[in-house]
């Protein structure tokens, strides 16, 4: 039962290092597209603006990570982050939700998106959607 044990061992220990190579473009693909994001590392917020600001701070992380964003898209994205920076205080949560969705839209990717759900639990809406026709709604 040794034996088999062993050169079963080393049988499956040789046709691993002979088929690495196949398996390589997958082992990088998960390495590539699957990056380890860091966690914020915020004090707990005094009140929500300082929250907002945290978010938007922390949403700055996205172009160490996304390789969707074009050189111009990026400068786009730090701009419109940088406004909402400036307005941070005035604006409703609705506002905030759907500018940090406008910001990464910007990406002009579809897997690069914000979570629709705070739609629908947040903002008290449903999820159908009204479109203008010739004969009406």
């Amino acid at each position: 039962m040794k034996k088999v044990l062993k050169y079963g061992l080393i049988g499956w220990a040789v046709l691993s290092v002979l088929t690495f190579p196949l398996y390589w473009p997958f082992i990088r693909m998960f390495w590539v597209f699957l990056p380890s994001v860091e966690k914020p590392a915020f004090e707990p917020p005094a009140s929500t603006y300082e929250a907002r600001l945290q978010d938007l701070d922390y949403l700055s992380t996205v172009l160490r990570y996304d390789r969707s964003f074009s050189d111009t898209a990026e400068q786009t994205f730090l701009a419109k982050l940088e406004d909402m920076e400036n307005g941070a205080e005035e604006m409703t949560e609705a506002q905030f939700y759907l500018g940090v969705a406008e910001a990464m839209a910007l990406a002009d990717n579809g897997h690069t998106n914000v979570s629709y759900r705070p739609q629908y639990t947040a903002f008290n809406t449903i999820g159908a959607r009204l479109y203008q026709f010739q004969d009406g709604v």
